[in-house]
């Protein structure tokens, strides 16, 4: 894969991750509401989808992290202070 390529691949990675943790946030609030009308049954599965979106981030900030060493390793860098002027597709 290019420099181009990684980082349009890691972009797509923290654009899902970033879809989910919205999710996250509304399943959050309606937790609270279920919370405070004592609905442990909705409660409880609220919590179970929860931790799904939780289980699939955790699996994203793994393939982030693969693609990412690899992106840096094809740079020749060991972290990103060393990129001077990167002319890559994406960076930004």
């Amino acid at each position: 894969m290019t420099p181009d390529e990684y980082v349009e691949r890691l972009n797509e990675i923290s654009n899902k991750k970033y879809k989910i943790l919205q999710e996250m946030l509304v399943t959050t609030k309606e937790q609270t509401t279920f919370i405070n009308e004592d609905n442990m049954d909705k409660l409880e599965k609220l919590v179970a989808k929860k931790q799904e979106k939780i289980d699939t981030i955790n699996k994203l900030d793994e393939e982030f992290n693969v693609y990412f060493q690899r992106f840096k390793q094809v740079l020749g860098i060991k972290n990103l202070a060393e990129l001077k002027n990167p002319n890559i597709k994406g960076v930004k």
